[in-house]
């Protein structure tokens, strides 16, 4: 594995799971489950942030993004599954990274990527980071035998938006118990 370089792009981060709390433990069809897990992160980008990552060698596509106004939030998916069609969001493209918890080639490419805020590192009990925060992602390209690879290595937290729970439905108050 031979480094072509570490590289930084800025963006609004989405469903970042990128503490070791909350990492992904499934992954699409099972595949982060034989590596404990796996830290991601989607980043939404503007055009020369995309421009960055394709120029890098980087692995992964860059996806159009569209806005999902059921869920507010931006989707790589043009369609849902009821037919409904999202919203092009004019200039805005969605980035991918992950890390596994567990790298059986290059254990030292494993464990969670360093988290900033603050001038600090940032930790999982000082908040999570919610959909919508500012965030620069920094991420190393490297040679395989097959193809680029992509590693998430670090993010730095901008502008925080907290991540919080859906608040339950107190309307439930019938319940006999």
């Amino acid at each position: 594995m031979a480094v072509i370089g570490n590289f930084i792009v800025r963006g609004i981060a989405q469903w970042a799971k990128i503490f070791e709390e909350n990492r992904d433990m499934e992954g699409f069809e099972g595949s982060f489950k034989d590596h404990d897990g796996a830290y991601t992160i989607d980043l939404i980008v503007d055009a020369e942030n995309a421009e960055i990552y394709e120029d890098s060698g980087a692995a992964g596509a860059v996806k159009p993004a569209f806005w999902d106004e059921a869920h507010g939030t931006f989707t790589a998916k043009r369609k849902e599954k009821d037919g409904s069609k999202n919203v092009a969001a004019e200039g805005k493209s969605i980035l991918r990274f992950k890390r596994k918890h567990i790298d059986t080639n290059k254990p030292a490419n494993g464990g969670a990527p360093k988290v900033l805020f603050e001038g600090g590192v940032m930790t999982a009990t000082e908040g999570m980071v919610g959909n919508g925060s500012d965030v620069e992602v920094k991420f190393m390209v490297y040679t395989t035998k097959m193809s680029n690879g992509t590693l998430l290595k670090a993010v730095r937290v901008l502008d925080l938006v907290e991540f919080k729970l859906e608040a339950e439905d107190d309307d439930e108050d019938d319940l006999p118990f």
